[in-house]
């Protein structure tokens, strides 16, 4: 029985630096905020609508991870990912050809979406090695 629990672990160092990259991506919404900011009100949207689009990014974020959360230990996350990012990266591509509000937020919407998905694949990875703490610290200081 032990030995069945331990097969479970990922011991890849690779793929704990691909599950942390796909939590870093994840989060990488949060960390580029204000670049994104300041590029959406250089394209002419108000602040007001800027701070929808952001809100709806960030929410995107909290409901693609929250939904994925509960589903990401019955998928394989390699397929998971090769569906997240061109969702996230779509949702990015949509707000650089449109520069109007409603596709800017639907794209942010997207975009967090995604992103949310890759965040839960690698927070539920890093969970998976051996050892979670050592996981996370690194990923986190990487």
């Amino acid at each position: 029985m032990a030995a069945a629990a331990q097969d479970s672990y990922v011991t890849s160092p690779a793929s704990i630096v691909i599950l942390a990259a796909y939590g870093l991506l994840g989060n990488l919404a949060a960390i580029i905020l204000p670049v994104v900011v300041g590029s959406l009100m250089d394209s002419g949207l108000s602040t007001v609508q800027v701070g929808y689009a952001e809100a709806g990014d960030m929410g995107g974020i909290a409901v693609g991870a929250l939904l994925w959360s509960r589903l990401i230990l019955r998928v394989n996350w390699r397929i998971a990912a090769a569906c997240a990012i061109p969702v996230a990266v779509a949702g990015n591509i949509v707000c650089g050809l449109v520069p109007s509000f409603g596709p800017v937020l639907f794209g942010r919407i997207l975009s967090g979406f995604g992103s949310g998905l890759l965040a839960a694949i690698g927070s539920a990875g890093l969970a998976q090695t051996r050892r979670p703490e050592r996981a996370f610290g690194l990923a986190s200081t990487a």
